[in-house]
Formats: C-alpha cells, structure tokens, sequence
C-alpha cells in the first residue's frame, strides 16, 4: 500500500488514490485514519468522515470523485467519524 496519489479538493476535503488496494486493507486504514484523528490531544475535539467508492476502469475522474462525495456524505449524515463505501460496494456505513 505504499503507492498512492492524494490531492486537496479545496476547503478541508482530500482525495487519495490508492490503485490495487483490497477492500479488507482499505477498511482497516480508513478506520486506523478515524481512530488516529480522534484519538489525537487537542484543544477542540477533532473528527474526521471518509467516503470510499471503487474507480471502474471506464470511470473518468469527475465520476470517480462523485461517488466519493456521494460517499463521504453519507457518512457525515450518518453521525460523522466514520467512513462509508459509496453504493456502488454495496457497502453499509461503518462506524471507525
């Protein structure tokens, strides 16, 4: 998992790419990525919402980043520090 691709959206939004990664890793670092936010002293709580979609091969980049909104979204809704996997994974959201 050592290659990847990330990317600030604009505001407090990122993106990263993690190209061949298994669904049973990409849970465990998006819950050890939650859990470390959480856990991390600070003056105001700090918590973080992540929405994972799977890149089709015949997805553009504008689709692949829409389903990862559609994602991330649905874990904000859902009670924030979470991630959740878009629809298309037929995944439920998953507390961190």
């Amino acid at each position: 998992m050592a290659d990847f691709e990330y990317a600030r959206l604009g505001g407090e939004e990122f993106a990263i790419y993690l190209p061949g990664v298994r669904r049973e890793d990409v849970e465990a670092l998006a819950g050890k990525l939650c859990r470390v936010v959480r856990e991390q002293p600070a003056q105001h709580p700090v918590t973080i919402s992540i929405g994972l979609a799977r890149v089709l091969d015949d997805d553009t980049l504008n689709q692949a980043l829409v389903k990862a909104d559609e994602a991330l979204y649905a874990s904000k809704h859902t009670g924030k520090d979470r991630f959740t996997f878009h629809q298309s994974l037929q995944g439920a959201q998953l507390p961190a």
